[in-house]
């Protein structure tokens, strides 16, 4: 496994694990937890390049997780 991107502000880490690139995000208000989703080899050559396109899909998972669903790892993946 090897963490490409580690965005603390934002809290969440794109990384590769056995030839599949996820992103990882930690969401939640009071009580907060990890959503791991899976990620094209596009885009993580796009987020390789532009952060910032990384931090929105990152924004964009933590408030509609339900559009990411078919995405989603469960167990979420915990990189560190």
């Amino acid at each position: 496994m090897t963490i490409w991107i580690t965005n603390a502000p934002h809290m969440f880490q794109v990384f590769d694990a056995e030839q599949q690139f996820y992103m990882t995000i930690t969401v939640g208000g009071v009580a907060q937890y990890d959503v791991t989703v899976t990620l094209s080899p596009e885009e993580f050559a796009t987020f390789r390049k532009d952060e910032n396109l990384a931090i929105a899909l990152a924004a964009d998972v933590a408030t509609r997780m339900s559009a990411y669903e078919a995405r989603m790892v469960k167990p979420s993946i915990n990189p560190m």
